[in-house]
């Protein structure tokens, strides 16, 4: 009685709920392209997600625009689907439009651009319609640019993509494969070219690789051959014609050419036609012949290269070799030579040894002579190789002494000296003995023997004499080599601007621990006996200064003499806070002037006396003159107070006005200078430029500002924050003259509005013409770029070259009236409009079928209407349209087509909206072909437009991948309708959604007595030992478990009793489940065991009890079980969801979810 209540409830809820929505969206754009296309060949077509056609049109034939309407929101697919060979970009757009935030929502463009034709051809072998794949081809430009690249596929075909009208050049090209009219000339105008005229494989490359025990064998010749009955259509490159004398005739075959291998054995035909060929092995050396297997192979040349990938084999020599002092010399005689390590050979008196019985393979050839080093080498002995390589000595004896008499003292006696031996841009070092001899093996040549002498000995001061020899190595060892230590002395002369009295000079060894104090004697001073090296000479006079205050000498060879240390002057040390420029006035009255530095300098002053000083710079001092005396040196100190800053301004006109105002800040105070520009300083006889100079306190803030009645000044205002210093050039502003636009609007048209902008997009000026249509604006800053509109209600006005000018043209306005089959005005009618300037608009008729386009500019226009389930006539209508113009269009709708209404519930009632429902033309007839679908609204409604008359569809739930993936089922699961001449209504589904959790309840049989002791315990499968939940059943038998996860796991509902020592029947208190329905049911039995005193119960009672208990459970949880039982109802009615009971469970009441709120799609 429930249940048809709740279907009741349903039928009445859905009548209202169900409502239809006329709704239309559209997706339009343009199809774009920078060349001339036919437009009106190009298609745009709509597809669902699966697939299915919903719409296609053409492009306007005057600009591409396109309009496709949409009247449900959904997945979608839009498709540009050109000529064949046409490109676009993109291709497809996905589309999810729901209606707010999607491009058709939203209005806006989804374009298509064009990217070009497509090229396509062949490449053939010569003789025959097909070709090779994976010849290389180039698109390229007459003028030789390469524009695409590609290589032919299977059978050569190849294809360019992309390729804008215009001349091209195909060029073809295979790094081994000889080719024929290689180049192609072809012509794209304003379609995709097959080009008739093939290009051409001349011939295929043949390889292969003869051997011996796994070496290349070089000089082998291989002779090519065809049957004297296969004629030759073209001439054989790339081989050698002559036949070989020393090789037989054979009579059946022709010899057409044949190429020998090289040195890694290979021999290669490069390009030979596709044939059939025989290829014979030629192998004589010069004083033996051998065999070479296969003694000859038959191979075909079809599309591409031949390789023999099995090699050619030469199948067991004697070899001679020769030592020689130097290559191509003197031979010697007694080497003895050994091959991996067994002595094999020695050499005769001209060097020449013989190996005999050999084979092929790799060898460790060493020679042994007394005096004399050779290198091992490795030798690869193969029929190529008769001759060995010679073996030349590679090193000779080279050997010498050196001889040190005294040790600087920094420098450890005990360790023994090495040699360096150096030739070319090669060195080694060798270690000499106790005694300095010392002897090393060396290849012949020049070499520079030195001994080593580190450069902290150097330091130290050792040296050699001499410090190397140059030796010439040939033929024999070098012996008589010899080295001797070196020492020196220093001498100099002092010069002063008075008498030398009391002048040393200190004579400083480098390494800084020797030095020595010379006195200066008639101006002159000498030391014997030092080490070479480095010395520093200085005078020690600290007030005195000197031409060179230390000079440093190096003795290395020679002695050192003519050391001259020469006094030029007296120091004075200054010490001012900022760097600046000092005049000097000297003693003899001569000036000069002189940059101080920052901080403590020394300086040369060249008399003896006192000297003014007076700095110069651009900071005030405390002092404007300081005195100095040579003959009472002191530390002279300079203090700055103030600093100049210096600017600039720049322009391109000579003006007088210009006014500079300097805001000073510091310390709280303010204080303000006004200064007036005097005449500019012409600059390249074009730029004016005004300088302008401010004396100022350390960190002072200035704002400084030009102005001017002509000028605008970029900056208008410069900041500036001063620091302890002067600042050159701190400001610079660039003065521009003003600009004025004077604009016109032809014809004369009063009152347009005129909006000036900057490249920066901001409003500089808005002004209205006047009764001529002039207007002017300014002054503007003249360096900045302007862009000036207007605009007039009713009214387009076109910019002209000049800027500021413009041309007025008056709107017009096309009226459409659209009408039905019976004269009656047809509403929702979508019209599509686009052409002019750039112009397009999309609505819907009225409810009278008018609709007005209005403000149209003069030019051509593309009028299309759209209305699924109609065919109107005009199907498009290019329209001319003339300034100012009222143009009226009639067009007349017939009706092709009809929808069908329904409804989308769930079992509860409730509206399902996103549910796809689709209608599929009856099988076995015309009609097959045919399908529609739509999706669901929130209040779940559909209509399903578009269906043929005298047609038979299968409306149901769309069940494919991806589709309604939230709904399992719907009932019925198909209605038939047949169209006739008019819609379609009432049609109504109910669906079911999938269920993501499980309920599982279930109840007790047993004593009441017992209810108190009992608990129901879930354990998942791979947690057996502990409880997932825990239910105490207290004064009631039914449980009901938290929802679980429908996620296929197996569980384990399991009764245990705090009864102490009680046990139950086996198998009767625990059950096993796997979690994939949506609700099951248990029934769970406890019964302990009965004890030896207690007395046993009539089988009356056993069955009665529990029989009373489950009344008493049902009529006290009603609440619960009502579901349970309007679930087992519609299992009845749908025994498809229905499971077996096993035992210990009850039967699984269908769609188990207890008082659940139908779920939205998501």
């Amino acid at each position: 009685m429930n249940v048809f209540v709740i279907y009741c409830l349903i039928f009445v809820l859905s009548l209202f709920s169900t409502c239809l929505s006329d709704d239309i969206l559209g997706c339009g754009g343009f199809v774009k392209s920078d060349v001339p296309i036919r437009y009106s060949r190009v298609e745009i077509k709509l597809y669902t997600k699966q697939g299915s056609l919903k719409y296609q049109t053409d492009c306007a034939p005057n600009n591409g625009y396109y309009l496709i309407p949409l009247y449900d929101k959904g997945d979608y697919v839009l498709k540009v689907e050109p000529p064949v060979g046409w490109s676009f970009e993109p291709s497809g757009v996905s589309l999810r439009v729901d209606g707010s935030s999607d491009p058709c929502s939203l209005g806006q463009d989804i374009n298509f651009v064009f990217r070009g034709f497509s090229l396509s051809g062949k490449v053939v072998s010569k003789g025959t319609t097909d070709g090779p794949s994976g010849i290389h081809l180039a698109l390229r430009k007459l003028k030789g640019e390469t524009l695409q690249e590609t290589l032919t596929e299977v059978n050569g075909k190849y294809t360019f993509l992309n390729v804008m009208p215009g001349n091209y050049l195909i060029e073809a090209n295979h790094p081994t494969w000889s080719l024929e009219k290689s180049q192609i000339s072809v012509t794209v105008t304003d379609d995709s070219v097959v080009i008739d005229k093939n290009i051409e494989v001349a011939g295929y490359d043949v390889t292969g690789q003869v051997i011996s025990e796994g070496e290349p064998i070089k000089g082998v010749h291989f002779l090519l051959f065809t049957s004297v009955n296969q004629p030759l259509t073209q001439e054989i490159k790339g081989c050698k014609k002559e036949p070989i004398k020393s090789f037989a005739r054979r009579l059946h075959l022709k010899f057409l050419c044949y190429v020998s291998s090289d040195d890694d054995g290979r021999f290669t035909f490069p390009s030979l036609p596709s044939g059939n060929y025989k290829l014979i092995p030629f192998y004589k050396g010069e004083y033996i012949e051998f065999d070479v297997h296969p003694s000859e192979i038959d191979f075909l040349v079809e599309q591409g290269s031949v390789i023999f990938h099995e090699n050619f084999q030469v199948q067991g020599f004697s070899v001679s070799g020769k030592i020689v002092v130097t290559p191509g010399g003197k031979g010697i005689s007694g080497a003895k030579i050994y091959l991996d390590g067994k002595e094999q050979a020695t050499s005769q008196e001209n060097g020449i040894y013989h190996l005999e019985n050999m084979k092929t393979g790799m060898y460790k050839l060493e020679v042994k002579v007394p005096y004399v080093n050779f290198d091992p080498i490795v030798v690869k002995i193969t029929p190529n190789t008769p001759q060995l390589p010679e073996v030349v000595a590679m090193e000779f004896s080279l050997c010498g002494e050196i001889m040190i008499s005294q040790l600087p003292r920094k420098i450890d006696t005990g360790v023994p000296r090495r040699v360096s031996i150096s030739w070319d841009k090669e060195e080694i070092s060798i270690l000499a003995e106790e005694d300095g001899k010392f002897c090393a093996f060396v290849k012949p040549g020049t070499y520079v023997i030195k001994p080593v002498v580190s450069s902290q000995e150097e330091e130290y001061g050792l040296k050699f004499s001499p410090t190397e020899r140059r030796v010439t190595v040939l033929q024999e060892p070098v012996l008589s080599i010899r080295f001797v230590q070196y020492l020196g002395a220093i001498k100099g002369t002092v010069k002063c601007l008075q008498k030398c009295s009391n002048v040393q000079v200190l004579v400083t060894f480098i390494d800084g621990l020797y030095h020595k104090y010379i006195p200066v004697i008639n101006n002159k001073f000498v030391i014997n006996d030092l080490f070479p090296g480095k010395y520093e000479i200085s005078a020690l006079k600290e007030e005195w200064c000197w031409k060179r205050s230390k000079v440093e000498v190096t003795i290395e060879s020679e002695d050192v003499s003519n050391v001259v240390l020469e006094q030029i002057g007296y120091h004075v040390t200054i010490s001012p806070s900022h760097s600046t420029r000092i005049r000097v006035v000297y003693p003899s009255k001569s000036t000069h002037e002189m940059n101080v530095e920052k901080g403590i300098s020394v300086h040369c002053f060249p008399e003896v006396g006192v000297y003014e000083l007076t700095p110069v710079g651009c900071h005030v001092f405390q002092e404007k003159t300081i005195s100095y005396d040579t003959e009472n040196p002191s530390v002279l100190q300079l203090i700055a107070t103030k600093h100049i800053l210096t600017g600039i301004i720049l322009s391109e006109e000579n003006v007088s006005d210009i006014i500079l105002t300097v805001n000073k800040h510091s310390n709280g105070d303010k204080e303000a200078e006004v200064l007036t520009l005097g005449p500019p300083q012409v600059k390249n006889g074009k730029v004016f430029s005004y300088k302008f100079a401010v004396w100022v306190q350390p960190y002072t803030n200035l704002d400084v500002e030009p102005s001017s009645g002509k000028l605008l000044f970029r900056p208008p205002m410069a900041q500036i924050h001063v620091l302890d210093d002067c600042m050159e050039e701190a400001f610079s502003f660039k003065g521009i003259s003003g600009l004025f636009i004077n604009g016109d609007i032809v014809p004369p048209l009063e009152d347009v509005k005129i909006e000036v902008k900057d490249d920066s997009d901001k409003v500089v000026a808005n002004v209205r013409s006047d009764k001529l249509g002039k207007f002017s604006v300014g002054p503007l800053d003249s360096e900045l770029s302007y862009e000036v509109s207007a605009e007039k209600e009713g009214y387009i006005l076109k910019r002209l070259d000049k800027l500021g000018h413009f041309k007025a043209f008056k709107l017009a306005e096309v009226n459409v009236f659209v009408e039905n089959e019976s004269k009656e005005p047809l509403s929702g009618v979508l019209l599509s409009l686009s052409g002019g300037v750039d112009y397009r608009k999309n609505s819907v008729t009225q409810q009278n079928g008018q609709l007005s386009f209005l403000e149209l500019s003069p030019g051509q226009y593309f009028l299309r209407p759209m209305l699924k389930e109609y065919q109107f006539v005009p199907s498009a209508k290019m329209i001319e349209v003339t300034e100012g113009a009222t143009i009226k269009i009639k067009v007349s709708g017939k009706r092709v087509a009809f929808s069908c209404y329904g409804i989308v519930n769930s079992l509860t009632g409730e509206a399902e909206p996103g549910v796809i429902i689709e209608a599929v033309g009856a099988e076995n007839s015309s009609c097959s072909l045919y399908q529609e679908e739509a999706v669901s609204e929130q209040d779940g409604s559909f209509r399903i437009r578009g269906l043929q008359p005298k047609c038979e569809y299968t409306v149901r739930l769309k069940m494919v991948p991806e589709v309604n993936q939230h709904i399992e089922r719907a009932t019925p699961k198909t209605q038939v309708i047949k169209i006739e001449s008019s819609d379609v209504t009432g049609i109504r589904l109910i669906v079911f959604r999938h269920f993501n959790q499980m309920d599982v309840s279930g109840n007790v049989v047993t004593n009441q007595e017992y209810l108190h002791t009992l608990k129901v315990r879930l354990f998942g499968g791979d947690a057996l030992d502990q409880a997932v939940h825990t239910i105490t059943l207290g004064q009631n038998s039914f449980f009901q478990l938290p929802p679980l996860p429908l996620d296929n796991r197996t569980y384990m509902l399991r009764l245990d009793t705090s009864l102490p020592g009680a046990s139950a029947q086996p198998d009767s208190t625990s059950v096993v489940f796997p979690a994939n329905q949506s609700y099951r049911h248990f029934t769970l039995h406890f019964r302990p065991l009965p004890q030896a005193a207690e007395q046993e119960m009539t089988q009356g009672s056993l069955v009665a009890l529990p029989l009373t208990l489950v009344v008493i459970s049902l009529l006290y949880n009603y609440n619960k079980i009502l579901p349970v039982v309007g679930q087992i109802f519609q299992t009845l009615i749908n025994p498809a969801r229905t499971v077996a009971s096993g035992e210990g469970t009850a039967a699984e009441p269908a769609g188990g979810r207890r008082k659940t709120k139908p779920r939205k799609a998501q």
